[in-house]
Order: C-alpha cells, then structure tokens, then sequence
C-alpha cells in the first residue's frame, strides 16, 4: 500500500444488485409477453434465460478481473484486480483525464491514458484510447464518493459529464 493513500475496498455483487437485475429480466420479459403479438412463452423464456446468463457471466468476469481495491495518492492511482490481487500502478503522469458519467444509479469513473470520451448519440458514449473504468457497483456507495473526493484533493483532473 502507497504511504498517504486514500484505500477503498471493493464489497463485492450485493445481493440487492443481483436481486434488482433479475427482478429486471424477469419484469421486461413479463411486460413483453403480456403484450401478445411480441413475444411468444417460448421466446419469453428465451429471453429470460439469455438475460440471465448475461448477469452470471457479469459476475464471473468481475470475478477474474474487476477491480478489487484502489488506491489513490499525490504520485500514483494504484489498483488490484481479480482473484489474484495483480497490482497495476499508473503514475500520475501517464492519466490525460478522469472522467465521471452518471447513468441513473450508476457511477463510472474512467481513468484516460491517453485517449478521451467520444460522443456519438445522446445517452451512449463511446471511449477512445487505452483507459481503465471503475464503476460503483462492487463498492460501498459512500466509500465511491470519498475516491472522487480524494482524487479532487491530490489535484488530478476530473470532469464530471
């Protein structure tokens, strides 16, 4: 761990999350099947087992590679990803910009190396250039807005869209 850092650990999938997505899938595909002529009890499951799969697959992934702690001082953002803790250190020098996007309850913090965020359509944006992405779903919300704050403090450059 960097002297003087800020530390913030992730929590891991609350159940809450995982519970909201599933109630999700199971919602969107009983709105669509209550709507006859889209979508048939065959396609309907269908659907439902695809969505699924999609947020089991979410979990594994974050499970191999999500990031698992940050740390953040004057010099270095320092992260920890995946079952194996493979610590990946970026000096300050090297991040171009932070970026943060909010969408609904979600949080993204994108650390650019290079590149930026491209706007294509309202509501999508498309990145350009190597850069690493934190969301807040795996950590404590609060313990999310310390990170901003202590990023703000060592003076790195934020941009909030």
């Amino acid at each position: 761990m960097p002297e003087d850092a800020f530390v913030l650990y992730a929590t891991g999938p609350s159940k809450g999350v995982l519970l909201l997505k599933a109630l999700a899938v199971m919602g969107i595909v009983l709105l669509l099947m209550s709507l006859r002529g889209i979508l048939t009890w065959f396609s309907g499951v269908l659907v439902a087992a695809l969505m699924g799969l999609y947020v089991i697959i979410d979990y594994l992934y974050w499970e191999q590679k999500g990031i698992r702690s940050i740390a953040v001082n004057a010099e270095t953002v320092t992260l920890w990803k995946g079952r194996s803790r493979t610590m990946q250190q970026i000096a300050r020098d090297r991040i171009t910009a932070i970026g943060v996007y909010r969408k609904m309850s979600l949080v993204r913090v994108v650390f650019f190396l290079g590149g930026g965020p491209l706007k294509v359509m309202p509501g999508f944006t498309y990145f350009t250039g190597p850069r690493i992405m934190v969301t807040n779903e795996y950590f404590d919300s609060g313990a999310f807005k310390n990170l901003l704050t202590a990023l703000e403090q060592y003076g790195y450059p934020i941009q909030y869209q």
